[in-house]
């Protein structure tokens, strides 16, 4: 029986690596080029899947690097590609950690000695952010050149700053490394300015989150910002954005997940759009949409939407079960109905409506419902009628169920009674 050490010395370093990465890996949270995969990350907007994945991969990565001496350069590479801060205390200890770790010989190859792809400020409560924090956030862009992604999705609420001058310098930091392509801002004026007004040129991917005070407003209305490679734009609801980001260009824009309907912004990019995710209102200028091949809309929207002229390019077609009493969701009742069901078969019917469709996807709440409004036998029934005029067309007819399947991007073959709650 080979021992664990013989083993790590017969393979190749670089298999070690993949294997490792493979262990560590948090779904959509590192690219800046695959737009399905980001927006399928986005739908986590309190981090509560990410976190635990992160949580767990550090684990993993834990254990391993004690394992042996071949092991713990590749575990200690990979366990920081994600580098999650919670404080400036805590910056800082990581900090010196990859100072002893870089002044170590390792056997791991330069290219990969500090992997570093996603740097991430989670701070939550009152903070008092010093210089010396600061200078640990520098620290890491100086030793981890291939960090791409910038985030302060997990912002808990608005932290408090006993001192927000030092923490600025932070932000004035970020946006000096032009190497970041993807930025997830929970946002205010200041921070939104600060960064964007310099990263804009280099900029591949942006997801603004709602903030508290949604002081954006005068934001959108003065900033005149070019986006050249700009291919993926999430904004979430609660932006309270009215008809804005009025003067932001986007000529390389591919992919919008817009809950809030923007005019102006979204006539002036609907042509080039390949991806487009909405929300609950109607969208009745979809038409402008020529080239678009996926769209993802809410159970309300739907109907409405058949009603009229569809791109008739659209690949993929994904409806989200959203209640519009968010209480509703809370219970574990679904919008999903017989009627839904029966109004898509006669939609789909018809060759000529969306011709080009290939998969038909449903977005359901991992608690559903077991009892009335829903009936069993008329949802089974419904169900039947729908996926017939699906197997006349060859689409695929598909469900992801709950958060851990949404953000990892998860489908797989739609059965009547994935509606209802599978009791054991």
């Amino acid at each position: 029986c080979f021992s664990v050490q013989m083993v790590a010395k017969t393979l190749p370093l670089e298999l070690w690596l993949k294997v490792f990465q493979f262990a560590t890996d948090v779904p959509g949270a590192y690219t800046d080029e695959d737009s399905q995969a980001i927006t399928a990350f986005a739908l986590d907007q309190h981090g509560i899947v990410s976190r635990r994945q992160h949580r767990e991969a550090t684990n993993t990565m834990i254990v391993a690097l004690r394992v042996c001496k071949t092991w713990y350069p590749l575990a200690t590479s990979c366990l920081f590609k994600y580098l999650f801060i919670k404080s400036g205390e805590h910056a800082v200890s990581i900090v010196e950690y990859l100072d002893l770790f870089t002044a170590c010989k390792t056997v791991v190859p330069a290219s990969h000695r500090l992997s570093a792809v996603r740097l991430e400020l989670a701070l939550q409560g009152d903070h008092q952010w010093e210089e010396r924090h600061t200078t640990a956030i520098a620290r890491f862009f100086a030793m981890c050149p291939n960090i791409r992604v910038f985030s302060t999705a997990l912002f808990s609420g608005e932290p408090m700053f006993r001192d927000e001058t030092h923490f600025m310098k932070t932000v004035e930091h970020v946006g000096m490394q032009s190497h970041i392509r993807r930025l997830e801002l929970k946002a205010n004026d200041y921070f939104v300015f600060s960064i964007l007004s310099r990263l804009s040129p280099s900029l591949k991917v942006l997801w603004v989150l709602p903030h508290q005070d949604g002081g954006l407003r005068p934001f959108w209305e003065t900033s005149h910002l070019c986006f050249p490679h700009l291919h993926t734009l999430i904004l979430p609801p609660g932006c309270r954005i009215s008809d804005g980001p009025y003067s932001w260009t986007a000529p390389a824009l591919r992919c919008l997940a817009m809950q809030e309907h923007l005019p102006a912004f979204f006539t002036a990019h609907a042509p080039g759009l390949e991806r487009f995710v909405s929300g609950t209102g109607p969208v009745n200028t979809l038409d402008l949409c020529t080239n678009l091949t996926e769209w993802t809309c809410s159970t309300l929207a739907i109907v409405p939407a058949i009603s009229s002229q569809l791109p008739p390019r659209i690949r993929v077609l994904t409806i989200v079960d959203e209640p519009p009493d968010p209480a509703l969701a809370t219970n574990g009742s679904i919008v999903l109905s017989p009627t839904l069901a029966y109004y898509l078969h006669r939609f789909l019917k018809d060759p000529q409506n969306i011709p080009s469709l290939k998969r038909l996807r449903f977005l359901l709440p991992l608690r559903r419902v077991t009892t009335p409004p829903l009936n069993p036998h008329e949802w089974r029934k419904a169900f039947k009628t729908l996926k017939g005029a699906c197997e006349e067309r060859d689409i695929a007819l598909e469900v992801s169920i709950g958060i851990e399947e949404h953000v990892a991007n998860v489908w797989k073959p739609f059965l009547p009674d994935d509606v209802f709650l599978v009791r054991s």
